[in-house]
């Protein structure tokens, strides 16, 4: 499904039983290292999804919400499509909650990274 789909995003975890709920009352028949292999198999899928959605953005001008700035000093953000942006930004204006346009200089899996566009 994960292939089929091609997510770029998903969140998953293994399953623990939840005091309170009807799972509660099942028997968890799925070893711990078989959920940790699962879990590895759909991260794999999703990185190598994600990276090839991400091809689309490069060299493209897209607009980032601003979230805040990273440790390395990078303005930080997400697009109206969710993808996470780090960029430089020679202003040193407070851009927190603006959308600014950056063009995407390089991809990876889960991040885009760019330059403000002025």
């Amino acid at each position: 499904l994960f292939r089929a789909a091609g997510f770029d995003l998903a969140y998953t975890a293994q399953y623990s039983p939840r005091f309170g709920t009807a799972s509660f009352r099942l028997e968890d028949d799925v070893p711990r290292l078989e959920k940790k292999r699962r879990e590895q198999e759909l991260n794999d899928i999703l990185s190598r999804t994600a990276l090839a959605r991400n091809r689309w953005y490069k060299g493209k001008t897209v607009g980032v919400l601003v979230e805040g700035k990273n440790r390395h000093g990078l303005w930080y953000g997400k697009t109206r499509t969710y993808k996470t942006v780090t960029f430089a930004f020679e202003n040193q204006k407070d851009l927190v909650g603006q959308i600014v346009p950056g063009k995407i200089r390089s991809i990876r899996d889960f991040e885009l990274s760019g330059t403000a566009v002025n």
